[in-house]
């Protein structure tokens, strides 16, 4: 194991990528003013954002493979090039505009498609090189823990880029500006996390038929640091040595060094101690892997599990805007239509940062709870005689998404939105904070970073479907609705909705309040609360010791 700084180390590098790496949730603050300048279609822009989404999800299995394989710094190094290079297509892109350049020649959509594609498997490849070099430094007592410090930057990404957007000098286009912000500190900063992130050496060989190098024979270190040991290390003073004081001095210095070889002697051992530990921890944990990981039951249920509360929560994070518009203005709201649409605009923004933020909380607070009360301590007095199997932690995570799907689906004033979206914020966040943890536990830490792959792929086939099933639902309800046209706002505030992501589109928008989305919710408060039984499957076969 790492010495202390060293660990350290490694987990401001992961964090440092994780902050990078998960900037696809910042496309609504570039795409509408990219498709506005290059004429895109609703469509078109659609498809080449899916581009991200796809190539993130389905490269996650080949991705960890890679890594499992030869380690996370070359995937690394590829992921900020990657990132890098995907930004600056998007940014050439934008400025060529409509007119020549790269949209003369190759297309607008085959560009931004390549673009948002390389974005995705930067982040896909960026994700699994750290999450693997700190599942790979810490423990299983601690482990939980840097995961969750880790994963909660990826949640502050599109919080941290804004932040930082706020900070650029307003030099002509800011659209153009934050996309080479998006390019070099992507690149940047996942490059310079490639060299920061350094696994423990018995960890980087582990290609090899046996996992971890032996550990050295602490036998001698043994040996001194016992009472023994150490009455045969000290001089004792002889009659000679007390004769003189030039002979006392000598006895004083000896007696100086050798105290110095046993603290280190000792400081040793405790390090050689520290690596049996974690070696004689690995070759506890199964190695399940590749065909056979599809084959276990607990794979599938972990798999329904995850894809059908990530589902829930992606409709709602994708659809909040939605929502919003849907509702009834607060009573507050001055008539004025164009101070109401720019009241809505800040009530959309003040519940996407809502869900940034708590998000992040979510995956920052999750491991450091489960491993505190799912760890045996001699310290803490009520867990010496019992803990909690982690695998139960899953109940009150699905119960929680039952009772925010269950509320907005009761929902009739945006108010309310607000704290439905702090909770979704932690249920999500708790959600995907978890399950790396799951994977190493059931799994094995071999094959870590393929496995994790392929439980990431849940969220792409469950969030799609969600999102399809939401919209499809929601626009029955359009059709039976007026279509409002509110009055456009004047050109400052125009200028200043463009530059936050665009003035919300009022086509097929339902107007009759709760119930053009009361269904959707209904239902998935439904499937919701099978999650639960799932979870409560898992803990009855996993939680019994």
């Amino acid at each position: 194991m790492l010495a202390l700084p060293g660990r350290y180390i490694t987990l401001a590098g992961a964090s440092l990528a994780a902050l990078s790496s998960g900037t696809l949730y910042l496309a609504s603050s570039y795409a509408p003013q990219v498709a506005a300048k290059l004429h895109l279609s609703s469509k078109a822009t659609n498809l080449f954002l899916l581009c991200a989404n796809t190539s993130t999800y389905l490269s996650s299995p080949f991705v960890g493979l890679i890594v499992d394989k030869k380690g996370g710094r070359i995937v690394m190094l590829c992921a900020a090039l990657a990132l890098f290079a995907g930004y600056a297509l998007l940014k050439l892109s934008y400025d060529a505009g409509d007119e020549g350049g790269l949209k003369a020649r190759f297309g607008a959509l085959p560009v931004l498609a390549l673009g948002e594609t390389l974005v995705g498997l930067g982040s896909s490849a960026s994700y699994a090189g750290f999450s693997n070099g700190v599942a790979k430094t810490f423990d299983s007592k601690r482990r939980a823990t840097a995961l969750s410090v880790c994963i909660s930057c990826l949640g502050l990404s599109a919080f941290a880029y804004s932040s930082l957007a706020l900070l650029i000098p307003d030099r002509g286009d800011p659209t153009s500006s934050f996309l080479a912000l998006l390019a070099l500190g992507c690149g940047g900063s996942i490059l310079i996390a490639a060299f920061l992130i350094r696994p423990p050496l018995h960890h980087r060989h582990h290609h090899s038929q046996t996992l971890y190098s032996p550990v050295p024979n602490v036998d001698v270190m043994e040996r001194e640091a016992s009472p023994r040991g150490r009455a045969t290390l000290s001089p004792s003073p002889s009659p000679s040595s007390e004769e003189t004081s030039d002979g006392s001095s000598i006895s004083s210095g000896e007696e100086m060094v050798v105290e110095v070889e046993y603290v280190r002697a000792k400081s040793r051992e405790r390090a050689e101690s520290k690596a049996r530990a974690i070696a004689k921890e690995a070759l506890g944990h199964p190695n399940v892997g590749g065909w056979a990981l599809l084959r276990e039951l607990d794979f599938a249920l972990l798999f329904l599990f995850m894809g059908i509360l990530a589902g829930c929560g992606l409709m709602f994070i994708n659809n909040v805007g939605t929502l919003v518009h849907s509702l009834p203005l607060p009573p507050t709201t001055p008539n004025d239509p164009t101070t109401a649409s720019l009241s809505l605009t800040a009530i959309q923004q003040r519940l996407v940062s809502l869900l940034s933020i708590f998000n992040s909380l979510g995956r920052l607070l999750c491991g450091p709870l489960t491993d505190y009360l799912s760890t045996p301590s001699t310290t803490k007095r009520w867990t010496k005689r019992w803990t909690i199997p982690r695998v139960w932690f899953l109940c009150p995570v699905a119960a929680l998404f039952i009772f925010v799907n269950a509320t907005v689906a009761r929902t009739e004033s945006v108010e309310i939105l607000q704290g439905t979206a702090i909770l979704m914020g932690l249920a999500y966040g708790s959600l995907c904070g978890s399950m790396p943890v799951y994977v190493i536990e059931w799994f094995g830490l071999a094959s870590f970073s393929t496995n994790n792959g392929w439980l990431s792929i849940s969220p792409a086939i469950f969030g799609n479907v969600f999102n399809v099933l939401f919209g499809t639902l929601y626009d029955i309800q359009a059709g039976a609705s007026p279509t409002p046209s509110p009055p456009l706002p004047s050109p400052s505030q125009a200028i200043d909705l463009v530059r936050r992501g665009g003035l919300p589109s009022t086509d097929h928008l339902c107007t009759l309040g709760n119930a053009c989305f009361r269904s959707a919710f209904q239902l998935t408060t439904t499937l919701a609360v099978g999650a639960l039984g799932l979870a409560v499957w898992m803990g009855m076969r996993r939680g019994r010791g």
